[in-house]
């Protein structure tokens, strides 16, 4: 994530029952700059708010009731909750949508990758949020990216 608070910051969501592995990385990836573990905005620095370039998410983007149809190598060595997008896949997708406006800097993004099923819904819940939304496809391997862009003028 890059913001224009002074150094690069990366913020990671805790998952739960794993370790902070994830936390080490970026602390070693992130030279002079501060890493901050999170469930989404709540432990966020006050000083960011209104103030960050970019927020990209890899959400959560299958439906419950999808998970046993997910391929053996994805459901078996994947847990759960990084797959489980709730009963129609943006459970999380909305939640991420709904904050990002506080944080996004005017003309701020925010990108969630997502399946083409999902577009429709992720779009609904950026434009709800007031992001002016566009979608990125990669037809080679069938990947989604929804984009929300705060608008340049803050309220």
């Amino acid at each position: 994530m890059r913001t224009r608070v002074g150094p690069a910051r990366a913020v990671l969501r805790r998952r739960p029952g794993r370790g902070h592995g994830g936390l080490d990385c970026a602390r070693r990836n992130v030279p002079h700059g501060h890493t901050h573990l999170s469930d989404l905005y709540g432990d966020l620095p006050a000083p960011l708010r209104g103030r960050i370039d970019v927020v990209a998410a890899n959400a959560p983007y299958v439906p419950t009731d999808h998970l046993s149809l997910m391929p053996p190598e994805a459901r078996e060595h994947e847990p759960p909750v990084a797959l489980d997008g709730g009963a129609d896949g943006v459970d999380l997708h909305r939640r991420i949508a709904a904050g990002a406006p506080d944080w996004l800097a005017a003309g701020g993004a925010l990108m969630i990758e997502t399946s083409p099923a999902q577009v429709p819904l992720t779009v609904a819940a950026m434009r709800d949020a007031g992001l002016r939304t566009d979608v990125v496809t990669d037809e080679e391997i069938g990947g989604c990216v929804v984009s929300g862009v705060r608008s340049a003028e803050r309220e």
